[in-house]
C-alpha cells in the first residue's frame, strides 16, 4: 500500500507499540483479549488500509477480522451505509451490518470467550 517500505514499516511500528501497550494494560487489567478488525470506509473502496493492518496484526500478534469482502457482498441490502455528505461515519444501517458481521466472525473464529464447563448453583 505504500511506494516506501522503512516508512510504511514506521508508521506499522508507531500504530503497533502504542496498541501493544494498551492492549497489554487492558489485558493484565480483566484478561480481556483485544481483536482488531478494517472495514472499508467511504472513500477507501480500493480497500488500501487493510494491508497496513494485517502487517500490523502479524508484527504484534492481535487476531484480526477484515470485513472487507462481508462489507462489500451486504452493502446494497443495508442501503445507505455511509451519510451522504462530507463526513465519512456510518448510518445506522451501516452500524447495524457492521455489528452483524462482527457476532459473525468472532463467533466464527472463536475469538469469545465460552465457557462450556459451566458451574451450576
Amino acid at each position: 500500500w505504500s511506494a516506501d517500505d522503512a516508512m510504511q514499516e514506521d508508521l506499522v511500528e508507531m500504530t503497533g507499540i502504542r496498541l501493544k501497550m494498551t492492549a497489554d494494560k487492558i489485558a493484565s487489567t480483566n484478561g480481556t483479549k483485544t481483536v482488531l478488525f478494517y472495514v472499508p470506509g467511504f472513500d477507501l473502496k480500493d480497500d488500501c488500509m487493510s494491508p497496513f493492518w494485517v502487517q500490523l496484526c502479524k508484527k504484534y500478534n492481535f487476531p484480526f477480522i477484515d470485513l472487507t469482502d462481508g462489507f462489500n457482498a451486504l452493502r446494497t441490502g443495508y442501503y445507505p451505509v455511509f451519510t451522504r455528505c462530507c463526513s465519512d461515519h456510518y448510518t445506522a444501517y451501516g452500524d447495524r451490518m457492521i455489528g452483524y458481521m462482527l457476532c459473525h466472525y468472532l463467533i466464527d473464529e472463536r475469538l469469545l470467550p465460552f465457557d462450556t464447563d459451566e458451574k451450576k448453583p
